[in-house]
């Protein structure tokens, strides 16, 4: 590996970092989360791109809102038009929107049915939601959770969201700088980060399959971020943390032309080092027996 770790962990935070954020509550139902989900106005962490609860998780879930138990809440951020991400909860709206509206179990692409376990109470092992009486599908439709929903206002970016991704984590693992950052700015510019992160040469240097962490990813951000386009003129000392997230912040919805200049110069970059240094050229010699 081209660098056995990034470590963000003594950025600092100064008075910059001081936010008025307002929040308040709302029990929104699941049938009115569905269909923000179905309308695009309820965005998906672009972080959890798979579905990674078991069946027996996900029955357990749907087994507490058919016998009126109450769900943990989830965490929502407002954002651009009016739009809601999903800091925290991710997995038991998408259990209820699988299981109701797709009936389809994301982790396999088979019917979703409740787990024969007998865990489950045996009115409604093995059911689909077809299968179960009208009033149990209004029940678990008219089921309402309890959502904290927030909204930055000062400063007049989304900077506090990295903040509060790293805060507020309930999936048990804590999220690297770069995951989180992978959450925050969808766009154009997170979307070449991915692309060019399978260039082949590319992957040569940096060794290995692609991270699972986004290290790697995060070392393709050092590179256009640490250019001297986007270097500060004013300051003599940067978090680094804090530049990177600024600047897939401003490039979060780069124009065509201006990704297709950052791709050609990525790959011009690394075509040089690959030809001149050879494939071994970013790895530490230190690591080696």
């Amino acid at each position: 590996m081209v660098i056995d770790e990034i470590n963000n962990d003594d950025d600092y935070y100064d008075n910059d970092d001081l936010y008025n954020i307002t929040s308040w509550g709302a029990d929104l139902s699941f049938r009115e989360l569905i269909s923000m989900y179905k309308e695009g106005e309820m965005i998906k962490p672009e972080l959890q791109r798979k579905y990674v609860w078991d069946k027996s998780e996900a029955s357990r879930f749907i087994e507490s809102l058919l016998l009126g138990l109450p769900v943990p809440s989830i965490f929502l951020a407002k954002v651009e038009k009016d739009n809601k991400l999903i800091i925290d909860g991710y997995q038991r709206i998408m259990t209820v929107y699988d299981f109701v509206e797709r009936g389809i179990y994301s982790k396999d692409s088979s019917v979703f049915k409740l787990s024969n376990s007998n865990k489950i109470n045996k009115r409604w092992r093995g059911k689909s939601f077809k299968q179960l009486e009208p009033e149990e599908q209004r029940r678990i439709k008219s089921t309402t959770i309890h959502a904290i929903i927030f909204e930055q206002k000062t400063p007049k970016n989304d900077s506090s969201l990295y903040q509060i991704f790293e805060r507020i984590n309930t999936s048990g693992r804590t999220l690297t700088a770069q995951e989180i950052r992978n959450c925050i700015y969808q766009g154009s510019f997170n979307d070449l980060l991915f692309r060019i992160n399978e260039n082949s040469k590319w992957r040569e240097l940096y060794g290995g399959n692609v991270d699972s962490r986004m290290k790697d990813i995060e070392f393709i951000l050092r590179y256009i971020a640490l250019s001297k386009n986007f270097l500060p003129t004013d300051k003599k000392q940067i978090s680094l943390k804090k530049h990177l997230n600024h600047v897939m912040k401003i490039l979060r919805n780069s124009s065509e032309e201006d990704i297709k200049r950052f791709e050609e110069s990525f790959n011009n970059t690394v075509k040089y080092i690959y030809d001149n240094f050879g494939c071994s050229a970013f790895h530490n010699p230190m690591s080696l027996s």
